[in-house]
């Protein structure tokens, strides 16, 4: 099951949960593993698993931007209409184009590439 996340820009909704995932996301950048793994880079990789329209990843891409990090965003969804719609609204908002996959996360070894950061937010229920 995917789980309903508010997708519709600009709704009260969506900009309420880019605001709170922006802040959760800001409290933890100076976490000792984030740090490190910024260390000595200029270009920061990141991969938002799970992405739906993307608010992890232009979360933490927008904050490491603020911070003068150069920044390549890929998203992950095996929802090709949301992928469209969150590469243009990122594109719009921060400058930059994500590349997108659209695939299962099972699948997620088929991705070549190498990111130096990987982001998700889930909800479960069981």
């Amino acid at each position: 099951m995917i789980f309903p996340w508010p997708e519709t820009l600009g709704s009260e909704s969506f900009i309420r949960r880019v605001e709170e995932t922006f802040n959760i996301i800001k409290s933890i950048l100076h976490h000792k593993f984030l740090s490190k793994v910024l260390e000595n880079k200029s270009t920061i990789r990141i991969i938002d698993v799970c992405s739906g329209i993307g608010v992890a990843g232009y979360a933490l891409a927008r904050i490491l931007k603020e911070h003068g990090y150069r920044i390549t965003l890929a998203l992950v969804d095996i929802r090709k209409e949301v992928l469209l719609k969150a590469k243009e609204w990122i594109k719009n908002e921060l400058g930059l184009e994500p590349v997108t996959y659209m695939l299962d996360i099972r699948f997620m070894d088929s991705i070549r590439e190498r990111y130096d950061i990987t982001v998700g937010i889930f909800k479960c229920s069981f």
